[in-house]
């Protein structure tokens, strides 16, 4: 089953010089997507992860699972010792939420505007 692509009429071209390409096309490709997609998320002010990030995402969680998985329900512990314990794994999602979601237009390196 193949994914629609959504049906774009119309057509914007961009002069680039040679370094301001290649940084552009570097920073989609360190993103997994193609130019004009990295383009056209960074102009509507998408959210862009680099492949770095979505692996941080995926491992960070990975952990907060394992930890959620260990959690001592039926231990001595006190609950002060649970609740930093239940504290570390809310952290641990916390961070991979915002990771994943706080990537927008004015976070990202855009070539040329002085970042």
């Amino acid at each position: 089953m193949s994914k629609k692509t959504p049906n774009r009429k119309k057509r914007v071209e961009i002069r680039w010089d040679a370094d301001g390409y290649r940084l552009v096309r570097e920073s989609a490709q360190s993103c997994d997507l193609s130019v004009s997609e990295f383009v056209r998320r960074c102009a509507m002010g998408l959210k862009i992860l680099t492949t770095a990030d979505k692996t941080a995402v995926s491992e960070i969680r990975k952990i907060a699972g394992m930890l959620k998985h260990y959690y001592p329900k039926n231990s001595n512990w006190t609950t002060d010792e649970k609740r930093r314990y239940w504290a570390g794994y809310e952290k641990l999602v916390g961070i991979a939420d915002r990771i994943e979601h706080g990537r927008t237009r004015s976070s990202i390196d855009l070539p040329g505007d002085g970042a």
